[in-house]
Parts: C-alpha cells; structure tokens; sequence
C-alpha cells in the first residue's frame, strides 16, 4: 500500500466511517499524532473524543486529496473534507494539509492542519465571513444567551 493509500484509509475508515478502532491499526506508536488541536499531539483516547465530537456536528463525511507528493517514508497532502450540517441539505469543503511519516502501512507521526474557522462558520458557530470581519481589527463579543434575553 502507498503512503497516500494509506492517508486514504485514515481519513475513510476513522473520519469518514468513524471506525475507531482503526486508530491502533493504522497507528505505529501510542503517542498519538500532532496538529489536531495545537502542537502537542494528542494522544490515542483524545483522538476517539476528537472524532466523536466533530462526527457529532456534521453528516455525511467524503474526503478527497486535492495534492499529494511521497519522498521516502514522507507524505504531503493537501484535502478538502466534504461534509454537511445537520440542519443543512447542501455540502460544504473544509481544507487542510497534513504531513504524515509512514513506514510498512503504519503511521509514525502526522502533523496537520485544517480550517476550523470554515468549519464552524459553516455549522453557524461563528458568524459568515469571520475572517475578513477580524482582518479589520473588530473584536467578536460573546454575549451569554440568558443576558442577551433580558436585555
């Protein structure tokens, strides 16, 4: 199998189907993968959580890899997440990129990036068109629901 048959499978069988227990078979080691959330990589019992969460705001997940580039045991893909709202008929695109180190099918080590900020304006948690709005300087300010309702 070749590194991007094996991203492929990664983002099918976990993100896409949410099989779970493919993590400890497509993972090489139990200290998880970086670029989820921050720098530091999360390990194997976050990333369960992470992808139960994000499952559990979106429907109907397709992922595809728009570029892909192999050097040695090195991986580089840029991928668009197709996905819609539950709210929502139409399908949406989150982007992102991963670098990914693979050796005899298995993961060793994964840094990534995705656009959460698309994500969430698209499930409608952040307002539309959030980072030209803050490119301006403005400031989002989060009022407590309760408050906003006697005011």
């Amino acid at each position: 199998m070749t590194h991007a048959e094996v991203l492929k499978q990664w983002f099918e069988e976990i993100w896409c189907q949410g099989n779970l227990d493919e993590i400890e078979n497509l993972l090489a080691c139990d200290r998880g993968l970086g670029g989820l959330v921050g720098e530091n990589p999360l390990p194997i019992e976050d990333i369960r959580a992470f992808v139960l969460a994000l499952r559990s705001l979106v429907d109907d997940i397709s992922f595809r890899m728009t570029q892909c580039m192999e050097d040695g045991e090195w991986i580089a893909a840029r991928f668009a997440v197709s996905m819609t709202a539950p709210d929502r008929v139409d399908y949406f695109d989150v982007h992102g990129q991963v670098f990914m180190r693979v050796r005899d099918e298995k993961i060793l080590e994964s840094h990534s990036t995705f656009d959460y900020l698309t994500l969430f304006e698209n499930l409608g948690q952040m307002p539309a068109d959030v980072l030209p709005i803050s490119m301006t300087g403005q400031k989002l300010i989060w009022r407590d629901s309760k408050l906003a309702e006697t005011s």
